[in-house]
């Protein structure tokens, strides 16, 4: 994050627009990477005012970084928005943007309960080859299994994405994939599990100072050990908790 916005900073020095939106992408991307999706968002705003302004395109890239930190910061129209912008913006060779872009879509419509445009999305999203796109595809079919009522193949779905993502150190995504986990196995009727995966997720979460998901899930972890008394998950949720409040 320091060394983008240092050189950022220089861009902006010699105004060499296109070094300009180079980088600019870069310190998005990286604060983005650095928990600070609301930060991530307004420099990206930033760097596309400044490129429509001087009327140089704007690239896809920048309008799906600032698509992915909207729906991290929970602007839900903005990041929809942006996230259209980026597939009708992308060049005809460009098949990972448009996808990761109809992937943010389908969260989004997943987030509204709304299972036909989950699918609609995954259609579009064709078959990926990267493997980030792939977790991205299991974390969305997961989605979609659940709103569908198919709880047991959601689990082995989200279980599938918290994998790819945590060898792919995306660990904010694979925390969320866990969590969307825990969910699965709580509705499959399986509460023990469920609480192990929520406290994973939400331990995870902690230490990437994501601190209001890691509540949500220690919180919803705690629950579960105290009904089904797991005595350890109990007092190691408590502890987690403890910690984020002092």
């Amino acid at each position: 994050v320091v060394l983008y916005e240092r050189l950022l900073a220089r861009a902006f020095a010699r105004d060499e627009v296109r070094l300009i939106g180079d980088v600019g992408y870069e310190y998005s991307l990286a604060l983005l990477r650095d928990n600070a999706p609301r930060l991530a968002a307004e420099q990206a705003l930033r760097i596309r005012l400044e490129l429509e302004r001087r009327g140089v395109p704007v690239f896809a890239e920048l309008f799906l970084v600032e698509a992915v930190a909207r729906y991290e910061a929970g602007d839900a129209s903005l990041a929809r928005a942006a996230a259209k912008a980026g597939i009708e913006h992308a060049l005809p060779d460009d098949g990972a943007t448009p996808a990761r872009a109809h992937f943010i879509l389908g969260m989004l419509a997943a987030d509204a309960k709304d299972a036909a445009a989950v699918e609609q999305a995954l259609s579009a999203m064709g078959t990926p080859v990267q493997e980030a796109l792939r977790a991205d595809k299991e974390e969305l079919h997961g989605r979609w299994l659940m709103l569908t009522g198919q709880a047991e193949s959601a689990a082995l779905a989200f279980g599938a994405a918290a994998a790819v993502r945590q060898d792919l150190r995306d660990y904010r995504g694979m925390a969320r994939a866990m969590a969307g986990g825990a969910a699965a196995r709580e509705t499959a009727g399986n509460p023990v599990a469920a609480a192990d995966l929520y406290y994973r997720a939400g331990r995870s979460a902690a230490v990437q100072d994501d601190l209001v998901r890691a509540r949500t899930w220690l919180n919803r972890a705690l629950k579960l050990a105290v009904q089904n008394g797991l005595g350890t998950v109990e007092g190691e949720s408590r502890d987690q908790l403890r910690a984020l409040d002092e």
